[in-house]
């Protein structure tokens, strides 16, 4: 292989050399090639920036308030409309048991008007109870129906008989209450049956005493209760009232609407009236008994407004 030396100078290859008109121009004033790391931010544009950011802040404070009162708002709203709607459905309610109430003195009172003496509940020879009152006054509650219904019950056997229980399925539409919450053929609608109320039973082996508007409540009709809504109910053709002589506890009242500040009961005189829920149990006893003779204290009525 021949040496560097051996090669002459129109052998030897050369490095092309730019000439002046060859070599690229340079721009001396050109413009820095920017860097890849992106442009420079300027001072202006980072103020605007956090200027937006700060905007966005506050309005989307501004905002959550916004939704959190206008959803406080209507959660409000809505528990006023329930309160309400709840107090007008318990105010209907009221008025309903009001107008049973006041249909059955009517038809105990026109019971009365005919045979001169208040209904009771019926009783066979040896005193055995058989029908209720309420099974009595059947043909003076102004019902076509209840007058049948009553033309079909054996009088003379008791309300659970082979013959007179189915009859119990058919109870009258007034002896229902608008809370619809008793069982099947049952009734709240009660009287009480101990010593000097209405309903009084008779000694063992007797009849009830007869008992007569106009000279049997010495206390007064207008001061005595007649019919009252008891706190469970009873099916309404069995003879089953409120017992409460002295000495046992207050019997459960107010069952059909327990919430209610009051219950409601029809005075002898045929007049409902609103007897407060926590009336004292010897106030009560006096409005209970026809003949004690007694003054009632004040203040057993509730007149004040809803709680």
């Amino acid at each position: 292989m021949p040496g560097r030396d051996e090669f002459d100078d129109g052998d030897r290859p050369r490095r092309r050399r730019w000439d002046d008109d060859d070599r690229p121009a340079r721009r001396e004033d050109a413009e820095p090639r920017a860097r890849s790391s992106g442009p420079q931010k300027s001072s202006t544009g980072t103020l605007v920036l956090l200027l937006v950011v700060v905007f966005l802040v506050i309005c989307g404070g501004v905002g959550g308030v916004a939704f959190w009162a206008i959803r406080t708002a209507k959660q409000e709203m809505a528990q006023v409309q329930a309160q309400a709607a709840m107090i007008q459905r318990d105010d209907g309610e009221a008025e309903d048991t009001t107008d049973d109430l006041e249909e059955i003195a009517k038809a105990i009172r026109a019971y009365e008007a005919t045979h001169r003496a208040l209904p009771n509940n019926s009783y066979d020879e040896q005193g055995q109870p058989l029908l209720s009152w309420r099974v009595h006054i059947l043909p003076f509650l102004g019902d076509e129906n209840a007058i049948t219904l009553y033309r079909e019950f054996h009088l003379k056997e008791p309300w659970d008989s082979p013959h007179n229980l189915p009859l119990a399925d058919r109870m009258p539409t007034r002896y229902e209450n608008s809370a619809g919450n008793a069982p099947f053929a049952q009734t709240y609608y009660r009287g009480f049956s101990h010593r000097g109320a209405i309903f009084e039973k008779p000694r063992p082996g007797k009849k009830p005493e007869p008992i007569s508007l106009d000279d049997g409540i010495p206390d007064g009709a207008s001061n005595t209760i007649l019919v009252v809504e008891a706190g469970d109910p009873v099916e309404w053709s069995k003879p089953d009232d409120l017992d409460w002589p002295i000495g046992n506890p207050r019997p459960n009242l107010g069952g059909v609407n327990p919430n209610r500040p009051f219950i409601i009961a029809v005075m002898a005189d045929g007049r409902a009236r609103r007897i407060r829920r926590d009336v004292p149990d010897q106030t009560l006893r006096l409005l209970i008994c026809r003949d004690d003779r007694q003054p009632i204290p004040f203040g057993w009525e509730h007149f004040g407004p809803r709680p």
